[in-house]
């Protein structure tokens, strides 16, 4: 898998959701639905989780990630632009992490501490 071109893949999901509803008039209208589907998928993964089977599991998560870009749609949310925000934060509250760390080795308890301080900083 080439994780460099995952840009790919959700304007795939972005431009299936457009042909769809432009060709069939079918989607979402609804927020909450979409929010009922997603918890359905995530649901659907839990299971297939459990049983171990990459192809049913990447299945499911292509599901999700399919009604998260319905979900982004709807608002005019540029997916991979919100997930590139996404990783920034996280970068920069693991390098919050690191710094605080150094080189010693902290209990689970306290990095969650620090990530939580990490997350109220931004």
């Amino acid at each position: 898998m080439d994780l460099n071109n995952s840009g790919t893949a959700i304007k795939a999901c972005q431009d299936t959701h457009k042909w769809v509803q432009e060709n069939y008039n079918f989607g979402y209208t609804e927020t909450a639905d979409i929010l009922s589907d997603l918890q359905d998928e995530i649901n659907e993964l839990h299971t297939e989780l459990h049983t171990g089977d990459k192809d049913r599991i990447a299945s499911e998560i292509g599901d999700i990630a399919f009604v998260l870009c319905n979900l982004a749609n709807k608002y005019g949310v540029c997916l991979e632009t919100a997930l590139e925000k996404s990783t920034a934060e996280y970068q920069q509250r693991l390098a919050y992490i690191r710094e605080k760390i150094g080189h010693e080795n902290m209990c689970r308890e306290k990095i969650t501490e620090l990530w939580a301080d990490a997350k109220n900083r931004a």
